[in-house]
């Protein structure tokens, strides 16, 4: 009788450790961020856009020689739209684009700028 207690507190446990676990791992995915990380290796400060089609949102900037994480607006993820990253320095006329790339929820996208 005394092993049938305990089989049936653990299969307890069991159940309310699963229902847990599944609840927060629900409540995460839908709380991932899509991120867009940025090492600066230029000796210029960077203003980062993201680009889709003829609309351009900024991100924010990156200092040089410094990294920085933006996430990416939820409108822009997971959409038919390939987006593309554009690094402004800030006093010169030059605009390097990324090339084009798709997302999905959670995705961390790294992009390097080097000197040029």
């Amino acid at each position: 009788m005394r092993a049938l207690a305990v089989v049936f507190v653990c299969l307890f446990l069991w159940v309310s450790c699963s229902a847990t676990k599944s609840e927060k791992s629900v409540s995460d995915s839908h709380s991932l961020k899509t991120k867009i990380r940025v090492e600066n290796r230029n000796i210029s400060r960077m203003t980062i856009y993201i680009l889709r089609r003829s609309e351009r949102v900024r991100l924010g900037s990156v200092d040089s020689h410094l990294t920085e994480t933006f996430v990416i607006p939820e409108r822009f993820v997971g959409g038919a739209t390939p987006l593309r990253l554009m690094a402004d320095p800030v006093g010169t006329s030059k605009n390097p684009v990324s090339e084009e790339f798709d997302v999905r929820r959670g995705d961390v996208i790294e992009m390097i700028i080097r000197a040029f």
